[in-house]
């Protein structure tokens, strides 16, 4: 979920100490100072999920957009939000990094995997 109740902030893992912006520990809100700075929504950003849900996506993913023997995404659409495109700023997907030369996944990593902040998982679609 986007912008969490404070009555839930406890229950949220930190994210950092804000030492620039908010001076204190952040949990419970979005920590790119971007976000935070237009309300703390932002697709950039990512949204604050439960471990097994996220698990369940990420499973998704593997499986090619199917979760629970249902179809959630189409394989297409998979393919597409994981494929590399070329930036101004470096090599990512729609909406995850993948393995560039130097960067965090250092060079054990295939030209299928995709991840965020150094989580990289390898996928094969074909």
């Amino acid at each position: 979920m986007y912008k969490p109740e404070k009555k839930l902030w406890p229950s949220i893992a930190p994210t950092e100490m804000d030492n620039n912006l908010r001076h204190r520990l952040v949990q419970g809100e979005v920590h790119d100072e971007n976000a935070f700075s237009i309300g703390g929504v932002s697709g950039h950003a990512g949204v604050f999920s439960t471990a097994p849900d996220l698990a369940a996506f990420c499973q998704m993913l593997l499986n090619g957009g199917v979760y629970g023997h249902k179809r959630i995404l189409q394989r297409a659409t998979i393919a597409e939000i994981t494929t590399p495109q070329e930036l101004s700023s470096g090599t990512r997907t729609l909406g995850w990094a993948v393995p560039t030369e130097g960067g965090s996944s250092g060079h054990y990593f295939s030209a299928h995997t995709f991840g965020a902040h150094g989580i990289y998982r390898d996928v094969h679609l074909d």
